[in-house]
């Protein structure tokens, strides 16, 4: 069966999660991931607009989440991708953004027939009863460096 988890990379928080100044305008942003089936009247999250009423925003996204299966269905993925930044003694006199980051991969998970890494031979076996070591061709470290050259 095949599988692809959606993995956050970098430091993201919630950090307008409850938020009683945002009602329903931001409600993509209670949760890190939403997944939804595809429909043409949903194409984006929110709008600019949202915030003259935000109670009734113009689009709602927590009527997206309407319970409906999503079996064999085009879906999409909402995703936050945040960034928190600390700051430090190299922000003066401006932050410097190139060390700040945030990712989201999408990995595919079970997509070979079988597990690739069992057909090498730089593998090892630990009997945790008898702390036999079964090595598969490996070979030991060897830890020694000559320095005759030198």
């Amino acid at each position: 069966m095949y599988s692809y988890p959606v993995v956050a990379g970098g430091a993201s928080h919630l950090t307008i999660k409850n938020s009683s100044d945002a009602g329903n305008a931001i409600y993509y942003a209670t949760a890190d991931l939403f997944i939804t089936k595809q429909k043409d009247t949903e194409p984006r999250c929110a709008d600019r607009n949202n915030y003259y009423d935000i109670n009734d925003p113009l689009v709602d996204f927590s009527r997206f989440l309407d319970g409906e299966s999503l079996d064999q269905e085009d879906l999409v993925v909402w995703f936050n991708l945040g960034m928190h930044h600390v700051p430090n003694t190299i922000d003066l006199p401006n932050t410097l953004m190139t060390v700040a980051h945030s990712a989201v991969r999408i990995e595919p998970m079970n997509y070979l027939d079988g597990d690739a890494s069992a057909a090498t031979y730089q593998q090892v076996r630990v009997n945790s009863t008898t702390g036999e070591v079964e090595r598969f061709e490996a070979q030991a470290a060897n830890r020694s460096v000559d320095l005759s050259a030198l």
